[in-house]
Parts: structure tokens; sequence; C-alpha cells
């Protein structure tokens, strides 16, 4: 006999958007269903492994797209149980709208210097060894990856490493809030990255920026964590053609002539 709800979950494929990723594609379509109410509050959704087989995705793929509706208030984990539809779901979530894309990448990065610098000062004050284990692993990742030139694998492992920062400032906020902020991140980094590979030591300096941030962490220096974290946010800027302080001093400077 076939399960009304697996049905329920699979019978409606996500709304293609702008080159979405696989975790937005599951994100959207469990959302959209629990928001329209095929999906009722309460109910419980399929196991991981079942989600990841409907949609085609690996289990941690699925997992972080559990995560993100977790971050909005859509679903809830009971320990020894299983994933759940929130009995009381949020009238409203936070979202970004979309504008022109130059905007949204100049917009994105002015967000990221807000979230990174703090959480890399957080994280060298408070980080494990566990932490830095988890670090490093992505770290090294990157560093392998680059040199093979698997872009694509090496801006997961990018992605990695700054959630594991967000991890090791032992505040939940800062992790939640990055799986929500990681689709848009992730734009940035994936940008940043391509154009690093098409010019001489593009990736190198990307390597060295993220090992100084590393290496901040590492010895519990929360000072040159964030001064790392913020001439990372701004290279990453420049290498997509974007320079984050010039643009804030034109913002103030446009506010005082009005």
């Amino acid at each position: 006999m076939s399960n009304p709800l697996l049905s329920s979950v699979a019978a409606t494929p996500p709304v293609a958007r702008r080159h979405p990723s696989l975790v937005e594609q599951v994100t959207d379509g469990i959302g959209g269903q629990i928001r329209s109410g095929s999906l009722m509050p309460g109910a419980m959704l399929p196991s991981v492994q079942a989600l990841s087989d409907m949609w085609g995705v690996s289990r941690t793929v699925t997992r972080e797209a559990l995560a993100r509706l977790s971050a909005e208030g859509l679903v809830t984990s009971r320990q020894g149980l299983g994933v759940f539809v929130c009995d009381a779901l949020p009238s409203e979530t936070f979202s970004i709208a979309s504008g022109p894309e130059l905007d949204d990448l100049k917009r994105i990065l002015e967000l990221r210097l807000g979230v990174e610098i703090e959480a890399a000062g957080f994280a060298a004050l408070r980080r494990s060894d566990t932490d830095i284990a988890v670090l490093r692993e992505a770290l090294e990742a990157m560093v392998r990856l680059d040199r093979a030139g698997d872009i694509d694998a090496g801006i997961e492992a990018d992605i990695n490493f700054h959630r594991a920062i967000c991890a090791a400032t032992g505040n939940g906020h800062f992790a939640d809030l990055f799986v929500f902020l990681s689709q848009f991140f992730r734009k940035n980094i994936s940008l940043s990255r391509r154009n690093s590979a098409g010019r001489a030591g593009g990736s190198t300096d990307a390597a060295r920026e993220h090992r100084a941030i590393f290496d901040a962490i590492l010895v519990r220096d929360a000072s040159a964590a964030r001064k790392a974290a913020r001439i990372h946010v701004l290279n990453t800027g420049a290498r997509l053609g974007i320079d984050i302080e010039a643009v804030a001093t034109d913002a103030v400077a446009a506010d005082r002539i009005s």
C-alpha cells in the first residue's frame, strides 16, 4: 500500500527559480507543501533516507534542506522520533528579496561582513578541538580541490569551512542563520572562485585568506580572526569587481547630499 504522505511530498516538484541548487529545490518543494497545507501541522515527514530517494539527492542535501526549514520555523525535530511539521507555523519568515544582480552581490557582501567577522571572533574564543578538526578538514579539502581544478566541489568545501566557523561560535543562532544565508553566500563564493580560477594566483589568494582565518581561530586570537575574516570578504568583493568600502562611502556621501 502506498504511503499518502510520501506521495504528497513527492507529488509536487519545486518551482524552478534562477539556477536553484539542490538544497533550494528540496527546501522550496517541502516548504511550499507545508505552507499550502498539503503537509498539515503536526504531520511527521518521511525519514532523511526516504526524502533523499524521493528527490534524488544525497542525505547531506536533505539534511541541509531540513535545517533550513527548521530555521524558518516550518519543521521541528523530536529526539528519537523524527522531523515533524510545526504545530504553529510562522505567519511570516525573514526573506531576502532579489533585485538587480550587481546590487544583490553588494548587499550580500555587506551582510557577510557583519556575520562572518563576528562569527570568526567568537569562534576563536570558544572553539573546541572538534571544531578545529572540522575546520582543518574543510580547509585541506579546499586546497586539494583547487589544485585538482574541481571548482564545484571546492565551492562546497568553502561553504563547509564558513559553516564550521559559525558552529564553532557555540551559539546555535549563528549556525541557524548561516543555514538560511548560505543559499545567498554560495553565489558570492561561486562567482568569486570562478573569477579566481581565470586569473593567475587567484585560488592561491583565497586559500591564503582562509588559512589566516583558521590560524587565528586555532590560537584563540579573536582580534586576528576578525581582521582575517574582514580581509577575506573584502577580497571576495574585489574578485567580483566590487569595492565594498567604496560602495559604503558613496552611500554615506549620497545621504549627506540629500
